[in-house]
């Protein structure tokens, strides 16, 4: 008779010592289809019979007196997605169990009789294993390493497992810390062999050839080392200058730099390590990935408080947005469009000229998208661009626009700035109006949803900061560049003109999340208005200022009357003088 099938971990109690040994892919599918059984809520005093086809075993064939597992089939879950079933049944992992990814590659040769080579096997840590290490490494770290710089708020945000990992650990920050320097090198290579990977899967796959098996599984462990990385040098106390030397031996590590003094430059460092993970960016397989990726570079700079290395990741952004993703399965919309953000936010915020970058992004891509036949679809100049995301850059470009306006000084008292100073700074203002005529004049012909939202919303905070920054600049260089100052608030009056249109336009959809922005933008335009009649009339330019009737029309350039549209009231002084 066949053998019983091999008996299983009780669901109800964990094992009393789980060796890492047995962790394999079948042995996790194992459990996970055992423990996927389980009821939630067991019935209040009844006991039910179950029948032996009811009960939690694996499937078992018998074939010439044998009994074995049944191979799993492509339904079968993921490893992660079991490991997040079973994870209350293993004990934690010893740091001293991650020297494995230490371990080089072996070969193990199988000789004849003759004693001649007759197979070559590599024997070698597989994927699905290193996934499951790097999970368990990448959750040591972010419950011990970032719970160091939160208080209350992250006790009250982290779920019951986190608190157990942070108040359970066996080490502090500072020796997991230093545990992972000692892992870096081999987190390093483990890095450099998944991009090997993914370079010869595409050349593979320009032959016409398709992808490996192991495609999922490599670029979760892609994405998990650089998050692994990204915590180490987000933990607070990296920037302390108690643990600089610790900061110079990670970043030479990362580099492969020869080791150096602790004097030596740590911005130089920081850049070097930039430089070395460069060399990743072109191949990284989906969108995804980049954010980890930019992540850890952002992490670096800003442990060591390098503006040259803040460039550098500014290039990085820069090439990642001319590179033309493809749309993949394993990807969600939601994580494809969190990862153009964060590309989008890094590479406006730390280049040279941000305004620059927005300028030339809507001078030369933008156009790209809306040709006489209806646009490309899809940017030349910046590939990552198309008609689909577009919400998605001009959100980030009018984020952009009001930055850059808020970072404008505010004038104190006794201390005046020289004259080139406040041409620079008007000259920067009216750069902005031209940048935001720009991106106004965009919505015509972007007629979307999120497109009007945005320019309600971060039209209003652009007003509302030019008042406050960029207006007592106005003012004081009224008299020596007048010509200058009646030209910017010119492009000015284009845009609220435009404004004006969307918020009757946004009363004709009668779209309650785009009205909610009409009353706060009126009225920051009226205090716009109020603000230059002020200043003309204190520099005796009142014959620069006049009030005309607005009509209230769509993006169609359609007018509408009171009487037309019952909902819409009639302009009245505020639509008028928002016209100045």
């Amino acid at each position: 008779p066949p053998s019983p099938p091999p008996l299983l971990p009780s669901p109800f109690l964990p094992p009393p010592l789980l060796s890492s040994s047995l962790v394999t892919p079948d042995f996790l599918s194992l459990l996970g289809d055992a423990n996927s059984s389980v009821p939630s809520k067991p019935n209040k005093g009844k006991f039910k019979e179950t029948s032996a086809s009811d009960k939690s075993l694996p499937s078992v064939s018998q074939e010439k007196g044998s009994t074995t597992a049944a191979t799993p089939t492509a339904t079968t879950p993921t490893t992660g997605n079991n490991m997040d079933k079973v994870q209350p049944y293993f004990r934690k992992l010893d740091m001293d169990v991650f020297a494995v990814l230490h371990y080089a590659p072996l070969s193990k040769t199988i000789m004849d009789s003759e004693m001649h080579t007759a197979e070559r096997e590599e024997l070698a840590i597989q994927p699905a294993q290193l996934l499951f290490l790097l999970q368990d490494l990448y959750n040591k770290l972010s419950s011990s390493l970032s719970a160091v710089g939160f208080g209350a708020r992250w006790r009250k945000l982290a779920t019951s497992s986190d608190k157990q990992n942070a108040a359970g650990s066996d080490s502090t920050a500072v020796q997991l810390a230093e545990k992972v320097v000692e892992l870096m090198p081999a987190l390093r290579d483990h890095i450099e062999n998944t991009h090997a990977f993914f370079q010869s899967t595409n050349i593979r796959d320009d032959d016409g050839d398709s992808f490996s098996p192991d495609y999922p599984a490599q670029c979760e462990c892609l994405t998990l080392l650089f998050k692994i990385l990204a915590v180490f040098f987000a933990w607070p106390q990296l920037s302390d200058p108690m643990y600089s030397p610790l900061l110079h031996q990670s970043l030479e590590i990362l580099s492969k730099s020869p080791h150096s003094s602790v004097s030596k430059d740590i911005g130089l460092v920081a850049k070097g390590a930039c430089v070395y993970l460069e060399r990743f960016c072109e191949h990284l397989p989906l969108l995804s990935c980049t954010r980890p990726y930019v992540t850890l570079l952002v992490s670096i700079c800003t442990a060591c408080q390098s503006s040259v290395a803040q460039k550098r990741v500014a290039k990085i952004c820069t090439q990642l947005l001319k590179h033309s993703w493809v749309e993949s399965t394993m990807e969600t919309t939601q994580q494809r469009t969190e990862a153009l953000e964060y590309l989008l936010k890094y590479h406006f915020e730390w280049s040279v000229e941000p305004l620059k970058a927005v300028e030339e992004m809507c001078t030369k891509a933008v156009p790209e998208l809306i040709g006489e036949d209806g646009g490309q679809g899809v940017s030349s100049i910046f590939p990552a661009l198309s008609s689909d995301n577009f919400p998605c850059f001009y959100k980030n470009m009018m984020i952009t626009v009001v930055s850059q306006i808020k970072a404008i000084p505010l004038p104190t008292k006794g201390a005046q700035p020289s004259s080139e100073v406040l041409l620079d700074r008007l000259q920067s203002i009216h750069l902005s109006a031209n940048v935001l005529h720009m991106l106004v004049t965009f919505v015509k012909s972007f007629e979307k949803r999120a497109v009007l939202s945005a320019a309600l919303k971060y039209g209003t905070l652009y007003i509302e900061a030019l008042l406050k920054f960029g207006m007592p600049v106005i003012d004081v260089e009224f008299r020596p560049h007048k010509d200058e100052v009646l030209t910017l608030l010119k492009t000015l009056q284009k845009s609220t003109r435009c404004f004006q249109t969307f918020c009757g336009h946004s009363k004709v959809k009668r779209d309650t999340s785009l009205t909610n922005h009409v009353p706060k933008l009126k009225k920051i335009l009226e205090m716009f208005m109020f603000k230059v009649m002020e200043m003309l009339a204190h520099h005796d330019c009142q014959e620069a200022f006049s009030v005309g009737n607005l009509r209230n029309r769509d993006l169609q350039v359609y007018t509408h009357t009171s009487q037309h549209n019952l909902h819409n009231y009639a302009l009245g002084t505020r639509d008028s003088i928002a016209s100045v």
